[in-house]
């Protein structure tokens, strides 16, 4: 469960879990055109849902945060210099390969990432895509529907003329018929996923619950030869 190979441009995510925690952005069915529910819906997935910041974040008060188990954190994509500024450890507990839509495999430079427009909602992933662009060589395409998830993704997807990378961060939508799932290769390209505690716990209890959940998780394929992660993330080596 928690090393979910994310089906790129738009399977079904499967994600480290926690109950509360949802992925950022599910996808919606569309409302009945000028309906106030539609309006308000259209509004959300522009901008988003308030809980992520650029690390996914729930509040301001701790970038990339979702409440998680007995004082411990679940982070998307830890960056290691805001974990140290704010005296946090991370620990892996998830990491996705990304994945993008074409007919056989598909190399990252040959691809698309979407960056949004709306840089509060979709900061942290507009971070990351523009950071796997740079070195890989993939084009990115700036939108402002946000259909970096959703219906709208599959949309986009569509209309391009490379594989699209999915995002991670709450593809919810089933992958349409007519598009399919191939694996990104050189590089292979992952997110992790973390674990969050304060540096020099003492909590005894948060302590045994952290190591619980992550001792034996391994290094999920991130470090193997050919895997790509970006700078400044909690676990490259």
């Amino acid at each position: 469960m928690l090393t979910a190979a994310r089906g790129a441009v738009a399977v079904q995510g499967r994600r480290p879990v926690w109950a509360g925690v949802r992925g950022r952005c599910a996808a919606r069915r569309p409302c009945g055109a000028g309906s106030r529910s539609a309006g308000r819906r259209r509004q959300r997935r522009r901008r988003g849902p308030q809980r992520r910041g650029r690390y996914g974040s729930q509040t301001d008060q701790h970038p990339g945060a979702a409440a998680g188990p007995a004082g411990g954190t679940l982070l998307d994509r830890g960056d290691q210099e805001d974990l140290e500024r704010l005296g946090l450890q991370a620990r892996l507990i998830g990491a996705d390969r990304l994945y993008a839509v074409s007919t056989g495999d598909v190399r990252a430079q040959d691809t698309v990432v979407l960056l949004d427009n709306d840089a509060t909602s979709w900061r942290s992933w507009n971070v990351y895509a523009e950071q796997l662009a740079h070195d890989t060589g993939a084009r990115t395409v700036h939108i402002s529907d946000g259909g970096v998830t959703g219906p709208a993704f599959f949309d986009h997807v569509r209309r391009s003329r490379r594989p699209v990378i999915n995002s991670p961060k709450g593809q919810a939508a089933p992958l349409p018929p007519d598009l399919v799932q191939r694996p990104v290769v050189t590089p292979e390209v992952y997110w992790t996923w973390s674990l969050v505690q304060r540096a020099g716990e003492v909590r005894s209890a948060v302590r045994a619950v952290v190591d619980v959940l992550c001792d034996g998780v391994g290094d999920l394929g991130i470090h193997a030869p050919g895997a790509w992660l970006p700078d400044g993330d909690a676990h490259r080596q």
